[in-house]
């Protein structure tokens, strides 16, 4: 498994695109990622596809498909932090 810091919307789409094939974790801050406030900690969520700037994601937490926009997902990971493990985690 590989580890990635990316925080730049550009940085990420170029990511995701190379490496579509693999299976990827994305591990970012639930209050961004559900839009609510009593959501913070950190969470982790597969990547399952992309369509312009538009993530598709699966979350086993609440049992199901989350879209999100890339700027959004950015802001998730930079927000949650390296030191916390915000980060995209490459499975090959």
């Amino acid at each position: 498994m590989e580890y990635f810091f990316l925080t730049s919307s550009k940085d990420i789409k170029k990511f995701l695109i190379d490496n579509n094939l693999h299976d990827i974790l994305i591990c970012l801050y639930g209050e961004i990622l559900y839009d609510e406030k009593e959501a913070n900690w950190g969470h982790m969520i597969l990547f399952e596809g992309m369509e312009n700037d538009l993530v598709f994601l699966a979350d086993t937490y609440k049992n199901r498909h989350i879209r999100m926009s890339i700027v959004k997902l950015a802001k998730a990971i930079k927000v949650h932090g390296k030191n916390n493990g915000g980060e995209f985690y490459l499975i090959k």
